[in-house]
């Protein structure tokens, strides 16, 4: 019985050493997320860019609809260049008319891809809207959280922004840097 026992207990152990060291970037490759008009984007396409920016939104996030502007402001500073920009809407709680009529609004650009079952929202643990994710072009995170320091608290804002961190990331990876602040906690709506 003890034999048995010790078997099992093997065998589960195992089981959990192979489900820890299994690469996160297979789980990457094999996420397909659709936009409203149902085209399907597979983030493979990461490993095909130098830099890709991840960003979750929320259409009734008040900070989510003030951070469209720099983040459209970033996609046309970094046009031509190596960098991906991804906007995602996570989980079942919008309508695609409640999405379609904030990228309208908004005027977000690139790609607005709806996470229905949040397959992506878990794969980054991705709890805040607005919050964004660098990733460099093995797929390895190098900076998630806040995209700069004007939002302190919810409707607490900065005057004078004073720390860029998706730009300071972007930047450092473009020049083959370390990234200097890999995480700063994103200020804004839960995701539900």
């Amino acid at each position: 019985m003890a034999n048995n026992n010790n078997i099992f207990l093997s065998f589960l152990l195992l089981t959990l050493m192979w489900s820890c060291n299994k690469s996160t970037d297979e789980s990457l490759s094999n996420i397909e997320l659709s936009t409203l008009d149902k085209t399907v984007f597979k983030f493979e396409y990461v490993y095909k860019h130098a830099v890709s920016v991840i960003t979750f939104f929320s259409p009734e996030c008040p900070l989510s609809e003030n951070y469209t502007k720099n983040l459209n402001d970033l996609q046309k500073k970094y046009d031509g260049m190596d960098v991906l920009f991804v906007g995602i809407v996570p989980g079942n709680f919008y309508s695609e008319q409640k999405i379609d009529s904030f990228k309208t609004l908004y005027n977000v650009q690139g790609f607005l891809l709806l996470d229905r079952d949040k397959k992506l929202t878990n794969y980054l643990n991705a709890t805040i809207t607005p919050e964004t994710f660098v990733l460099d072009s093995t797929g390895t995170v190098r900076y998630s959280g806040a995209i700069d320091n004007w939002a302190v608290d919810l409707g607490q804002k900065r005057e004078v922004i004073t720390e860029f961190y998706l730009m300071d990331a972007i930047e450092a990876l473009l020049s083959d840097r370390e990234v200097a602040v890999t995480h700063a906690p994103a200020v804004g709506c839960f995701i539900e």
